[in-house]
């Protein structure tokens, strides 16, 4: 599950979990809390915020999961694009989709693979910059 950069942003700092402004098909921007989970390879989306947000959801084909330590089966992906709060480059990324009952806790968790390609890294246990390609 990949994710591509359309724009530029600008650098600076950013905690392990950030807004995440998601684009929806009828124009609107919606902000969701998302995490970045070092854990894990793929990119989780919590059911309810599918549901509330009325993504369209395909098929999941595959093995189950663990983004959370535990076995998940997906109930289905979706794909958005979306931007970080106050940051002009926009992502376009696809989302295994989690029950309700395991994903209470959380929003969207970006996988590592996410966070290498959107240029995030690791300062310490809380804080991640932006390393952005192209950028002075």
């Amino acid at each position: 599950m990949g994710t591509t950069s359309t724009n530029e942003a600008d650098e600076s700092e950013f905690k392990t979990t950030f807004g995440m402004m998601i684009h929806l098909n009828n124009g609107e921007i919606r902000r969701r809390q998302a995490t970045l989970d070092t854990g894990s390879t793929l990119n989780v989306i919590s059911h309810r915020v599918v549901r509330a947000l009325t993504l369209e959801m395909g098929q999941y084909i595959g093995k189950e999961i663990a983004p959370l330590g535990e076995m998940f089966l997906p109930i289905g992906t979706v794909t958005f694009e979306w931007h970080i709060h106050t940051r002009k480059v926009t992502y376009k990324t696809e989302f295994a989709v989690l029950e309700d009952r395991y994903s209470n806790d959380f929003d969207v968790l970006l996988g590592k693979e996410a966070i290498a390609e959107i240029g995030f890294y690791r300062v310490n246990n809380h804080i991640f910059l932006g390393n952005y390609a192209g950028e002075n």
